[in-house]
């Protein structure tokens, strides 16, 4: 009987570590699994023609870094001209306390039969994000920013709005204006152009595959030839006017996503309850004083930012 009772208790014993191992298993398993599902891998692609320009994208690359969260690695495409190359690769060694990140450096490559037009088009080689699809064959998807942009939250916030696109979408962007009346496409434009105000390209998320698989490049080149003399904003005004052919191709973001000076600079044009969390400071407003200095404070903050 005491022999019997010995083996109950040590099948028992054994039945015990048995199920503690399984669940503690299955337990890590799932951890393991949650946290791969919540790490999250981007590519943020910036155009830089100018040394001002240099300054200005090293500033937003902090910014990305600096907002991202522990599970965001970053991946910065700078694609600029080929006397920048050393100075970025220097530059990028002040970014080395920063876990979770890396960068590409691509030269400056338009179509071979009209490379003057393009590089030249509204900003100097401005337009080069037309031709990201074949420059980058290798990535499926980035997120292009200006180089006059500074992240205020995670860039993954931005990022994640590739989740919300249908089979058909394949970029992002936020509304040039959010008013009928003081909306500079509503009042000016020549061409046609995103309804209903026109979209801003200064923050662009772009699925490079399905804009190979459409021709998306292919397709730019005729509306440029049509409306060459209407163009004002050269880059932008093609892709608004490529946009209001193919309206379906397209996934709205909010204002927060790319908040500039006319957002404010008569009234409040945008909501931002929620916060901003991207800041455009276009047309050099991030070096102006005046009305609208805290774009420039915010530049400012983030320029002297040390450490990580």
């Amino acid at each position: 009987m005491r022999i019997y009772s010995k083996l109950v208790l040590i099948v028992v014993l054994v039945l015990f570590i048995y199920f503690l191992v399984y669940f503690t298993d299955n337990l890590s398993t799932k951890n393991e699994n949650k946290q791969k599902m919540s790490e999250m891998s981007i590519n943020i692609a910036v155009v830089v023609c100018g040394p001002e320009r240099v300054d200005e994208s090293l500033v937003m690359m902090k910014s990305a870094l600096l907002f991202s969260t522990k599970n965001t690695s970053i991946n910065f495409i700078i694609v600029t001209e080929p006397k920048f190359r050393e100075i970025f690769e220097q530059k990028m060694e002040n970014f080395v306390d920063f876990p979770k990140f890396s960068y590409e450096i691509f030269h400056l490559k338009f179509p071979n039969d009209d490379q003057e037009t393009w590089l030249k088009l509204f900003k100097p080689c401005a337009s080069q994000r037309l031709f990201l699809p074949s420059l980058l064959p290798h990535h499926d998807s980035i997120l292009y920013v200006d180089c006059d942009v500074i992240f205020l939250s995670s860039p993954d916030l931005v990022y994640q709005h590739f989740k919300s696109f249908d089979e058909s979408q394949m970029s992002a962007m936020a509304s040039e204006s959010e008013n009928f009346n003081t909306g500079w496409y509503t009042r000016f434009a020549r061409h046609p152009f995103y309804q209903p105000f026109g979209v801003n390209s200064g923050v662009m998320l772009m699925n490079l595959t399905r804009m190979r698989n459409v021709n998306f490049e292919d397709k730019i080149q005729p509306i440029y030839q049509k409306y060459r003399n209407k163009l004002a904003w050269g880059d932008q005004d093609i892709l608004n006017i490529y946009f209001h052919e193919h309206p379906h191709e397209m996934h709205l973001m909010k204002c927060e996503y790319n908040y500039r000076p006319d957002h404010c600079m008569y009234t409040s044009q945008c909501d931002i309850s929620s916060g901003v969390k991207v800041l455009h400071g276009n047309r050099g407003y991030f070096h102006k004083e005046g009305k609208q200095r805290i774009f420039r404070e915010f530049y400012k903050a983030i320029e002297e930012c040390e450490g990580t």
